[in-house]
């Protein structure tokens, strides 16, 4: 009998534990074609987020959920030129697979505390490029690795 009483106090304590620093997410849609895919599930993990570079991220913006990548980090400016990379003159390379990606140069540094995010599929992605920088409090997660 203990051991059922202990049993139904620690498991629902470990779900909430569990729940609070991480998340499952479902991927609802193409732009992170052909890394992430629709219906595809990914973990991600909610506290303590020190977002780098090439990090896929869970955000919320205009009271939507998204999932992208982060192409460029405060104070950078970002350039893409015949499909390659540059930041702060700088190139880039991206170690994952990535469509095409359209010539674009930001005219200004991005603001402190906020991001420039891409989709994997470029061509078919609504992202920074549409809507804008992401801030560092509108971020939910960071993927830390795929489920199925």
């Amino acid at each position: 009998m203990r051991k059922k009483i202990l049993f139904f106090l620690i498991v629902p304590l470990i779900f909430v534990i569990l729940s609070t620093f991480f998340g499952i997410v479902k991927i609802e849609g193409n732009s992170m074609n052909p890394n992430l895919e629709n219906n595809d599930y990914v973990v991600l993990k909610k506290r303590n987020l020190k977002i780098q570079r090439f990090d896929i991220v869970v955000f919320k913006k205009n009271n939507k959920y998204f999932i992208k990548r982060v192409i460029g980090l405060p104070n950078e400016k970002i350039e893409y030129k015949g499909n390659v990379l540059s930041v702060d003159g700088s190139i880039i390379s991206e170690s994952y697979d990535v469509g095409i990606t359209d010539d674009f140069c930001l005219e200004e540094k991005i603001p402190k505390g906020m991001y420039f995010v891409l989709g994997d599929n470029r061509k078919y992605s609504d992202d920074s490029r549409m809507y804008g920088y992401i801030k560092h409090d509108e971020i939910i997660g960071v993927v830390v690795f795929k489920l199925f």
